[in-house]
């Protein structure tokens, strides 16, 4: 709310602003819970995990007999932009239903499956919050102070800082009168220059950290996978690290005789790949020719799900370019060229409250398999974290998560 801007800013009025920089600074959700924690049938954490649908996949009603495709009824109406959730059993859907955000209803394209979970969860709270110190509400009827203000402006400054914006607000002096002005200005930037634009959740400040690899040196054939676990303390430190931008990252490489057709095949997959880059709301590549399934960390279960693939050798889906080798053997290896390398991930909860993604990549080639693939190929995990930041008395930081090797490239059908 604007004030006019040559009066005393009243507590209510600081309140509110203390109120709307601790929602992307510090944490307004503290209590938000990730995982559904069911018991007899029922989610008991209905309200912590923002569920606003469920179908038990245990109701007798619907043991054989399809759910339909409703209108069902949510149980808090969602508004344009909320960030929600449909889940149908391990599956995380980005399509296939619709939400009247009027009546708040959901209607389904296809029939519900038998004996199957559904849980929907509107997350929008989820996304917001940076886990840092927050600032203290004054109380109602006494005067708002410079120190008081100045917490304000320091986060500010960090928040500007994050998104880029080297310009910066300048702290009150002392016995400076604590204007409506200042109140509107500090306003402006926390709610149009910052979560309007939805930069709260990304920042162009951060260092790029490199976890540990795993390597083959081995012949192999048929499929390798290779799989990291990034830990950290709880769901709300992972929060944290998403909702300020952090990103996780796995880089694939292979190297070897380029005359071996594996070897030269996938490498140019992991050459045109890049790393593997997993945000808040989707998994993207630095490099080109890949397919995104729009997956991100908030969309994430219990099991693996495809959050990207890879461009083939030759370029991206589709692109049918071929190698061109006469062996004596006689064979074609024209099929290498529709060889994928597939990224999948999920969460897991360890040593009780540590929160994991898990991140994999599947390198099959069970329909091409002519002769051994030779040479080194390798998976390196890093993350992208938010750079530490200290304005006056304010400090900003985030814990990158540790990593854990989980698949050691172990080669699968391989004799």
């Amino acid at each position: 709310m604007v004030i006019a801007r040559g009066t005393l800013i009243s507590a209510e009025n600081f309140n509110n602003l203390a109120e709307l920089t601790n929602l992307v600074f510090a944490d307004a959700t503290p209590d938000a819970a990730y995982v559904p924690i069911i018991a007899s049938n029922l989610p008991s954490n209905f309200a912590a995990s923002n569920m606003i649908f469920w179908i038990s996949e245990n109701d007798p009603a619907f043991q054989t007999v399809s759910p339909g495709l409703g209108p069902f009824q949510l149980s808090v109406i969602p508004i344009a932009g909320d960030f929600v959730i449909v889940q149908i059993g391990d599956e995380v859907k980005k399509q296939g239903y619709s939400i009247n955000l009027i009546t708040g209803m959901i209607t389904f394209t296809a029939p519900l499956p038998v004996a199957t979970r559904v849980m929907v969860f509107n997350r929008t709270s989820h996304i917001f919050g940076w886990g840092q110190t927050a600032v203290d509400e004054v109380a109602i009827a006494s005067t708002v102070n410079v120190a008081d203000l100045n917490k304000i402006i320091d986060r500010s400054n960090i928040m500007l800082a994050r998104i880029g914006d080297d310009s910066e607000v300048d702290r009150l002096l002392p016995q400076t009168n604590v204007l409506a002005i200042h109140k509107n200005q500090l306003n402006t930037i926390i709610q149009s220059e910052v979560i309007d634009t939805s930069l709260h959740i990304t920042t162009t400040l951060a260092d790029l950290i490199e976890h540990t690899s795993i390597s083959r040196t081995t012949a192999w054939n048929d499929k390798l996978q290779g799989s990291f676990s990034f830990v950290f303390q709880n769901y709300q430190q992972a929060r944290y690290f998403f909702n300020s931008g952090g990103q996780l990252r796995t880089r694939l490489a292979v190297t070897g005789d380029v005359a071996n057709p594996g070897t030269l095949t996938w490498k140019g997959i992991a050459d045109a790949m890049g790393s593997l880059i997993l945000s808040w709301d989707r998994a993207t590549q630095s490099g080109f020719g890949g397919v995104s399934n729009l997956k991100g960390f908030y969309h994430l279960t219990d099991e693996w799900q495809t959050i990207f693939s890879s461009g083939g050798p030759g370029g991206g889906p589709g692109y049918n370019y071929s190698y061109s080798y006469s062996y004596s053997y006689g064979y074609g290896y024209s099929g290498y060229s529709n060889l994928r390398a597939i990224f999948d991930a999920k969460y897991s909860i360890v040593n009780t409250s540590e929160f994991s993604i898990d991140i994999r990549v599947v390198m099959e080639d069970l329909d091409y398999n002519f002769e051994p693939t030779t040479g080194t190929v390798s998976l390196t995990a890093l993350s992208r974290n938010p750079a530490d930041i200290s304005v006056e008395e304010v400090d900003y930081s985030i814990s990158p998560p540790t990593v854990a090797i989980l698949e050691n490239f172990d080669s699968i059908n391989n004799s």
